[in-house]
């Protein structure tokens, strides 16, 4: 897997994931491990393993989603993207209104595995769950380059250098 550099921005982000989990709470733990992520004393490939360990304990929304954005921002392994994409589905079998999976699927597929259909279906789907103005620029950008556009970008909220 191609490496992807990670900023200040999108530890703030990651943090962030989930907090907005309606009828869901993060655990200690979790907070822990994105405080962690956004004060740069964790790595993405030092996190996780942690989050692998809390999902063992807890399966929910926000820790899947947080494993799918840390696998395409790791520095390797043994994970792959179709993981990270697992990940973000996993998350929206459990709660399938929960937005942020939505938007990562879509941000994934537009970054990541250009594909403009099904980013455009995974950024409109998360839209009507709900999601923010980041999704809505998200797709703006993604329509506005057209069918000729290359879907390769720094997109992935972000993050830095998308996989080419």
């Amino acid at each position: 897997m191609a490496v992807i550099s990670i900023g200040a921005e999108a530890l703030h982000l990651i943090r962030g994931v989930g907090q907005a989990f309606v009828g869901g709470t993060m655990t200690p733990r979790e907070r822990a491990i994105r405080d962690g992520l956004a004060h740069e004393r964790l790595t993405p490939d030092e996190a996780l393993p942690l989050v692998d360990s809390e999902l063992a304990c807890a399966e929910t929304p926000s820790l899947l989603v947080l494993r799918g954005i840390l696998i395409q921002v790791s520095e390797g392994g043994p994970l792959t993207l179709d993981d990270a994409r697992t990940s973000f589905e996993r998350a929206i079998e459990l709660a399938p209104d929960y937005p942020e999976a939505y938007e990562e699927l879509g941000h994934l597929h537009d970054a990541v595995l250009p594909d403009r259909d099904k980013a455009e279906k995974f950024y409109r789907l998360a839209l009507a769950k709900g999601a923010g103005a980041s999704c809505q620029e998200a797709l703006d950008e993604l329509l506005a380059e057209g069918e000729g556009g290359a879907c390769v970008r720094h997109r992935i909220r972000g993050v830095g250098e998308a996989l080419a």
